[in-house]
């Protein structure tokens, strides 16, 4: 059974809600308080043994209210439309009528209704309500099942079955979006499963050992929304002071377990980062950037942080890793003409000398990840944020450091970082492959 009355597991339990969840959003949120209650029952339940899928049609085809549903014919289409779970057609259906209702609805007196909805998704706002909603979708692990290609799809629906008010086109190529969302998501799953584990063992090491750490980016966002990693990511971020960095990176490379290895720009010529990565079958289970003093003047902290950036640069031109410089610009052909002229050893003596050289300040300073994938002002830390110790969250079953005030770092990072972002922008970026350095 599950403690948490939203992590549906089973697909009947799921069919149920998601299907009394639209009715109700379909009536006009004229939400019946009994009806409501068996919708939040419905999902909190005590079978630990696994559905088949004959027991699963077994429960539908006995719930009378379940069949009298006029979603229950849109679901079916759709599933057979799209060839994707029952489940999941009802859920993205949902999604895409309740996002038409908020967008329709004017009237005052509908407020209270949209809260009571927005309130079982611990949110203020419909927006996050639906998305918060979208991942717990997410996280059914169901069979996805999906064709290729959908973009003529709409020309096959038989209108009458479509009696609802909305864009038959729109809706089916909404769910086909989510579809391939999830069938990507799906295939992250056994690197996801090594990250988690080397995850936790990480923390455990950074207890033995005292290093802090603070975790960051998308896992930070994944442990504000629901406590786990955000489910297009399989790769977890955090950042170490840069002293803790240091020593961190002097004795990992002994102490991970086996199968894990250290990749660094000091024992791996090929590494193409000025930061350090844990890494399981030549991808990368955690990123750990560090964090180094920088001036509280805007000029001079800005120079020091673009200073790395030039010297980054300079670095994966030597060592041959051209994902990041642009050949038509100006600076990549001088970057051509100069670097080969340079020893490697060199620029990364520059790098680290750059990065720790005002490490030594007791005041007129803040922080920055300065070795982090966005600009200068998305990557400055406020000192209290570090000072002031660390606040917790629970991610991925353990409980994690996070900056203090880490909505105001979210905040300045992603803007409402409770919206989930387009489907067409949600994916793995991590997509470099790491040989074993020694």
């Amino acid at each position: 059974m599950t403690d948490n009355k939203w992590g549906i597991e089973l697909e009947a339990e799921a069919l149920i809600f998601i299907s009394c969840s639209l009715e109700l959003l379909l009536k006009n949120l004229e939400v019946n308080t009994l009806l409501l209650d068996q919708v939040i029952s419905s999902v909190v339940f005590r079978s630990r043994e696994p559905l088949s899928s004959e027991k699963i049609k077994l429960i539908v085809s006995t719930n009378d209210h379940y069949k009298t549903l006029p979603i229950y014919n849109l679901g079916i289409h759709i599933s057979r439309l799209l060839q994707c779970n029952f489940a999941y057609a009802l859920a993205f259906s949902l999604i895409y009528f309740w996002e038409k209702y908020i967008e329709q609805t004017d009237d005052a007196a509908m407020d209270k209704r949209i809260m009571s909805i927005n309130n079982l998704f611990l949110s203020k706002t419909s927006k996050h309500a639906i998305d918060r909603f979208r991942i717990y979708i997410y996280e059914l692990h169901l069979d996805s099942g999906i064709i290729d290609d959908y973009e003529n799809l709409p020309e096959l629906i038989d209108s009458s079955l479509f009696s609802l008010q909305c864009d038959s086109s729109e809706l089916l190529n909404l769910i086909a979006s989510e579809l391939h969302g999830i069938q990507y998501n799906q295939s992250l799953e056994y690197h996801r499963t090594a990250t988690i584990s080397i995850y936790h063992w990480f923390v455990e090491f950074c207890k033995l050992h005292h290093f802090r750490f603070f975790i960051i980016g998308g896992n930070a966002l994944g442990a504000v929304r629901n406590g786990r990693m955000i489910p297009w990511d399989d790769d977890i971020d955090v950042v170490m002071r840069y002293p803790d960095y240091e020593m961190f990176h002097a004795i990992i490379t002994e102490a991970l377990p086996q199968s894990y290895y250290w990749s660094h720009p000091y024992n791996n010529p090929t590494h193409p980062r000025f930061f350090g990565k844990i890494v399981h079958d030549g991808k990368c289970c955690i990123d750990i950037f560090p964090v180094v003093k920088t001036p509280d003047q805007h000029f001079f902290s800005k120079f020091h942080f673009l200073a790395n950036k030039i010297l980054y640069r300079s670095y994966i031109q030597k060592i041959g890793f051209l994902e990041e410089i642009n050949p038509m610009r100006l600076h990549a052909g001088l970057f051509k003409l100069f670097i080969p002229l340079i020893p490697r050893f060199i620029i990364l003596k520059m790098a680290y000398w750059n990065m720790a050289r005002y490490e030594k300040r007791n005041k007129c300073y803040k922080y920055t990840s300065i070795c982090g994938r966005y600009g200068f002002d998305k990557e400055l830390i406020e000192r209290v944020w570090i000072e002031g110790g660390p606040e917790y969250l629970e991610f991925e079953g353990i409980t994690s450091p996070v900056f203090c005030s880490y909505q105001q770092f979210l905040e300045r990072q992603y803007g409402d970082y409770m919206r989930l972002p387009e489907t067409s922008k949600r994916g793995d970026a991590h997509m470099l492959v790491f040989t074993k350095p020694y």
